[in-house]
């Protein structure tokens, strides 16, 4: 058998495993029980400095912008901003700038 046809061979059995194994996963998820929500508004689950660093996510800043207007690093940033996305069930800078502008804190 040529090289290039073992290759391809390999190849298809290598992905026909890995759609098999994100199959199972998505199967797992789909049997999972749902997240429990908070029905608290947002900035009540949030420590002051995720608020601040939220905040200014859903104003469109980056996170070198926020650091600089915060006095803060980027790591620190970086690190408020992983928290608040656990906190919030967000995976985006898109759904914490929703989640801000649909449901406005008291």
């Amino acid at each position: 058998m040529p090289r290039s046809r073992r290759r391809s061979a390999c190849s298809r059995r290598r992905g026909r495993a890995w759609v098999a194994g994100v199959r199972a996963e998505r199967d797992r998820a789909e049997g999972a029980p749902p997240l429990q929500r908070d029905d608290r508004a947002w900035p009540e689950r949030l420590s002051s400095t995720e608020r601040s660093v939220v905040t200014r996510v859903a104003q469109g800043a980056t996170n070198r912008e926020i650091a600089a207007g915060l006095t803060l690093s980027v790591k620190t940033v970086e690190a408020a901003l992983t928290r608040s996305y656990r906190k919030l069930g967000a995976r985006s800078r898109v759904e914490i700038a929703r989640i801000v502008m649909t449901r406005p804190g008291t």
